[in-house]
């Protein structure tokens, strides 16, 4: 399952566009994301979350730092966030 999981990310990171050109909340996830800086990434992403709620990228990539960290109920309700903000987009259903 793992690999699978590391298969979908770059998927996901390109499926799943900023909030707004040069967001620096979002730029720092994607970078400690990338780094395996899981806790950074989840305080990053939780900040984009915080400031756009309505926004699902955020609560996508907080759920993934989260499930990364093992932090399965945080990261399930995280994604279960995004689902239901688009439920349409194929990044947050993978």
């Amino acid at each position: 399952m793992r690999s699978r999981l590391a298969l979908a990310l770059p998927l996901l990171l390109l499926a799943i566009a900023p909030p707004a050109a040069g967001d620096d909340a979002w730029q720092r996830g994607v970078a400690a994301f990338r780094a395996a800086d899981y806790a950074a990434a989840a305080g990053a992403f939780r900040a984009v979350a915080a400031a756009r709620p309505d926004y699902h990228g955020g609560h996508a990539m907080l759920g993934r730092s989260l499930l990364e960290l093992g932090r399965f109920e945080e990261a399930a309700a995280a994604l279960a966030r995004a689902r239901r903000l688009a439920p349409e987009d194929a990044g947050v259903a993978l």
